[in-house]
């Protein structure tokens, strides 16, 4: 069933061929394994039409390049917001979008379990790719997000303060303060300053305080300037319209 409703959604997005059908082929594992998103690196060739699957070609190199766009998008995505999904599809293959790893325009989000101090945790990490000479890249760790590196204080008490004349006596209540009261230190930090929580991951990963266990979910979000941002996730299910696909999007709001 799965099946027929994937070939609807390739189909549904062609001019004037929303009534066209595929024969006899459509049952066979090949197509399944070649429809199915593997790799990220799959998907990306899919979205940039240099892997086009036999079930999406046609003769009209639109009516082609159409089908094989829409087939990168998570089915349910396409059932909700078909009309939201063409202006994409269009826009992107109007405007000749590519995408490649070596970009700077995308991330990998990854969603991990962790321990602090000993109590397990969860944290999200977002990573993107750096060059580091001529053909050789990394990953490298850009942004770090959740409870934990907010570093929230034990208690909340507007006592817990350094009295306006401590300089006169050079600050002798530091020693306290980042001793018995470290887990409050944050009732002594300024309205002002911006919590840098990356800068806390990568604090609390050295003292030995944090470890990641594993990544229990990975996604990636690509930013399209000035047109859109999407997400692609991963979709376990034993069904042509699987793997790396969009999983949601949405315009940019450009001033």
């Amino acid at each position: 069933m799965k099946k027929y409703i994937l070939l609807a959604l390739v189909m549904a997005c062609c001019c004037n061929c929303a009534t066209a059908q595929i024969e006899g082929f459509l049952n066979t594992d090949p197509i399944d394994y070649r429809l199915k998103v593997k790799q990220l690196d799959e998907f990306m060739r899919r979205f940039n039409q240099q892997d086009i699957p036999d079930i999406v070609k046609h003769e009209d190199e639109q009516t082609q390049a159409i089908r094989a766009m829409t087939a990168v998008f998570d089915f349910q995505v396409f059932k909700k917001r078909p009309e939201e999904v063409r202006e994409f599809v269009m826009t992107m293959l109007d405007n000749n979008v590519k995408i490649a790893y070596t970009d700077s325009n995308w991330v990998a989000i990854a969603h991990c379990n962790a321990v602090y101090k000993g109590k397990a945790t969860v944290l999200t990490l977002e990573l993107a790719t750096e060059k580091v000479k001529d053909f050789i890249y990394k990953w490298v760790i850009t942004d770090a997000y959740g409870d934990v590196l907010n570093l929230e204080p034990l208690k909340r008490n507007p006592g817990l303060a350094i009295s306006p004349v401590e300089n006169e006596v050079n600050f002798i209540s530091l020693k306290h303060i980042t001793s018995v009261e470290g887990q409050n230190i944050m009732n002594y930090k300024g309205r002002n300053p911006k919590l840098d929580t990356l800068s806390v991951f990568f604090a609390l990963v050295n003292s030995g305080q944090l470890k990641i266990e594993n990544v229990q979910q990975l996604e990636y979000k690509f930013f399209i300037d000035p047109f859109y941002e999407f997400t692609v996730s991963y979709f376990h299910r034993d069904a042509m319209n699987s793997g790396w696909l969009i999983s949601d999007f949405k315009k940019l709001e450009n001033e």
